[in-house]
C-alpha cells in the first residue's frame, strides 16, 4: 500500500520551539456532517477557544444550519485556502480535530489532514477507531474520541488547551513520528521499487 503521507518540504520551518500558541483549534478539509461539524462546533460552546474551521462546506443549507449553533460565536470561518494559507492556520491552532464519524470509509482510512496535523507540531483530536487509536497512541500524540460525543471532544479539546507543556510534548512527539515513518519521501520508494521491479 502507498499511502498519501504529508510532503516533509511543504512543513519546513514549522516547529514550534516552545511558543505558546493561542486559544485556537482547527479543522481543515471538507466541512460536511460526517466529518463531525455539529459535534465539533457544540463540543467549542461554553470554551475559551475558537475552533478555525478552513475548507468548504459541502452545502450552503448545512453552512446555515450551523450558523445557527451558539458554539458558532466561537467559530473562525476562513472558507478554502491555498496550502500556504493552510501553513499559517496549523501554525498558530494549539491542536488539529479529525473526528469523523465512524463510517466504513473512515474508520479503515487514513487521513492525510492527521499527518500533517503532527508535521506542524500540534497534537491531534481523533476519532477512536482502532486503527487510528493504535497510531496516536504509538506517536503519544494526541488524544482519541467518540466523534458522536460533544462532551468527549469538549473534554479533550480544553485538556490540551489548559495544558501547554503536555500539549507541546505531543506536538513534538507527533512531528518525530512523521518525519520518521509517516511521510511521502519513505511512501515514493514503494512507487519506485515497483516501477523498477
Amino acid at each position: 500500500m502507498v499511502c498519501n503521507y504529508p510532503k516533509l518540504e511543504e512543513f519546513e520551518g514549522m516547529s514550534n520551539d516552545g511558543k505558546i500558541r493561542e486559544n485556537k483549534v482547527c479543522y481543515v478539509g471538507g466541512i460536511t456532517k460526517i466529518r463531525g461539524l455539529f459535534e465539533m462546533v457544540d463540543a467549542v460552546d461554553g470554551l475559551d477557544v475558537k475552533l478555525i474551521l478552513a475548507g468548504a462546506f459541502e452545502t450552503e443549507t448545512i453552512k446555515q444550519e450551523v450558523e445557527q449553533k451558539s458554539g458558532y460565536q466561537n467559530v473562525e470561518y476562513r472558507g478554502f485556502l491555498n496550502r500556504e494559507e493552510i501553513r499559517g492556520v496549523l501554525s498558530t491552532s494549539k491542536a488539529g480535530l479529525v473526528t469523523l464519524y465512524p463510517t466504513p470509509t473512515y474508520v479503515l482510512s487514513l487521513p492525510v489532514k492527521m499527518f500533517e496535523y503532527m508535521i506542524a507540531e500540534i497534537p491531534v483530536i481523533a476519532s477512536d477507531f482502532p486503527y487510528w487509536q493504535a497510531i496516536v497512541d504509538d506517536a503519544k500524540c494526541g488524544l482519541c474520541v467518540n466523534p458522536l460525543d460533544v462532551e468527549e471532544i469538549k473534554a479533550a479539546i480544553d485538556f490540551i488547551i489548559k495544558n501547554d507543556d503536555i500539549a507541546q510534548e505531543m506536538g513534538q512527539n507527533g512531528r518525530r513520528m512523521v518525519i520518521e515513518k509517516y511521510n511521502w519521501d519513505i511512501e515514493k520508494q514503494k512507487l519506485i521499487t515497483l516501477y523498477n521491479f
